[in-house]
């Protein structure tokens, strides 16, 4: 998981690159890198938690993964909104499709406890919206890959000759 969130804070990272070369503002793009690197440090403490079954470890994997939720959703809002304030560059589909996607996280949520409010037994309410949101996050980074595509912006990893 360590070299997931790393590779997750080189996303994000690329992002700040993308809407700072379309003209977004400073301020956007500092909060873009911030979460960052906040998305990659509380699940780089979640996967190192893994295991410890103390209290104060639980309750550290608690809130890695109540930040790492929380601030993933805030980069994909950043995203969102910064990527819409550029000028002629915004693709309208696909800008609709990053934010049914970000909207599904909380939704699936919100589903999960009508579910359970319903008698469905907590641990498959549970369950069913975190395979769900695994899923509507993933795709939601399938979009902002077609968002760079789209405006021919890569991502590349180089190893140079010395």
């Amino acid at each position: 998981m360590v070299p997931s969130a790393l590779l997750l804070m080189f996303v994000w990272q690329r992002c700040a690159t993308f809407l700072a070369l379309g003209g977004c503002s400073r301020t956007h793009v500092i909060i873009l890198r911030v979460l960052s690197i906040v998305v990659a440090l509380s699940l780089t403490v979640y996967a190192l938690t893994l295991g410890f079954e103390s209290g104060g470890y639980r309750q550290l994997r608690r809130i890695a993964t109540n930040t790492y939720a929380a601030t993933t959703v805030a980069a994909q809002i950043a995203f969102i909104a910064s990527y819409r304030t550029m000028q002629g560059a915004v693709r309208t589909k696909l800008w609709w499709w990053l934010v049914a996607f970000c909207a599904a996280l909380p939704l699936l949520k919100f589903a999960s406890e009508i579910a359970q409010f319903a008698g469905v037994f907590r641990r498959y309410a549970n369950s069913w919206a975190a395979w769900n949101a695994f899923v509507a996050t993933s795709a939601y980074y399938f979009v902002v890959a077609r968002v760079f595509h789209d405006h021919g912006f890569r991502g590349e990893f180089r190893i140079a000759d010395r």
